[in-house]
């Protein structure tokens, strides 16, 4: 009689019973607050009760998993090519469209970067899941509204800086070690130019650039640039040729200071500054500078 007891006790009947594995998994309206794994049984038992026809919250969880995936993959399908399975220039031309920004927008390449996208111009499905995933977006309008929340990250120095050094594998050719330099320029003028970054030498600079006899900019080369538009003033008065700086530079604030007629210098706080340069130029009954303070 007790052994029959111990077998009656251990069949499923009712509340802490042990019940089947797919039979939880399949059955989203089960009216369990939670289920935890019982270890060493492949079992699950059920632990408290809900009210009738609420879902266990890892089980409504996973269903919006799914959905959201579901949705996802519709999005990337209505811009991806059925021959690549993968969201080419064309794509991007009509996604762009349809987000009303431009290609050369630095919010795609925000979202390039989201996405972990390894080449410029297209878009895998997985990058594209794990990217969307990110940002919660399954469809253009959420990610429309996005777009300019995102925006506002550009005010964080620690994320331009990855985003920064994201662009260079994102645009270079993978055969190759350096950027060229007509990319490299176009890229610097979509980070620099955006208002919350808004570097005021970029123009300056690119000019330069194109006139020099580099005809590629490696990664030393890129990430340097990214430090001096932080680091070092307009007018030079704080850059030192003797820190490790690429040559690049040193070549940049040479053509820069023989320009603009700018005091060399290589003491950082204690060089003089630009206004006291002009006024020791104007006691010597010589030109003023060309330019204005805030223009430099």
């Amino acid at each position: 009689m007790q052994q029959q007891q111990h077998q009656d006790e251990d069949r499923p009947t009712g509340k802490g019973s042990v019940v089947d594995l797919p039979s939880v998994i399949s059955n989203l309206t089960i009216n369990d607050s939670s289920i935890v794994l019982q270890r060493g049984r492949g079992t699950f038992k059920r632990k408290s009760k809900t009210l009738a026809g609420e879902v266990s919250p890892h089980l409504a969880a996973a269903k919006r998993s799914c959905v959201f995936n579901k949705e996802c993959q519709s999005f990337f399908e209505s811009y991806c090519d059925a021959s690549s399975s993968k969201i080419d220039v064309s794509g991007i031309e009509r996604l762009c469209d349809d987000l009303e920004v431009q290609p050369a927008d630095i919010k795609m390449l925000m979202l390039a970067y989201m996405m972990g996208a390894e080449e410029m111009c297209v878009f895998t499905r997985k990058e594209w899941l794990s990217g969307m995933a990110k940002l919660q977006c399954d469809s253009l309008d959420k990610l429309r509204r996005t777009l300019p929340e995102m925006e506002l990250w550009l005010r964080d120095k620690a994320y331009v800086r990855g985003l920064y050094r994201f662009a260079f594998d994102f645009t270079r050719e993978k055969n190759q070690k350096s950027l060229e330099k007509s990319v490299a320029v176009s890229m610097l003028r979509v980070i620099f130019k955006h208002q919350y970054i808004a570097w005021p030498l970029i123009d300056d600079f690119v000019e330069s650039l194109q006139s020099s006899s580099i005809r590629g900019v490696n990664r030393d080369q890129w990430n340097n640039v990214f430090e001096f538009a932080d680091q070092i003033r307009p007018d030079m008065t704080n850059y030192n040729e003797n820190d490790a700086w690429p040559t690049m530079l040193d070549e940049y604030v040479a053509r820069r200071r023989l320009k603009y007629d700018l005091p060399p210098c290589q003491w950082g706080d204690e060089c003089p500054s630009v206004s006291d340069h002009a006024q020791s130029r104007a006691g010597a009954g010589q030109a003023s500078p060309l330019y204005l303070p805030m223009d430099l």
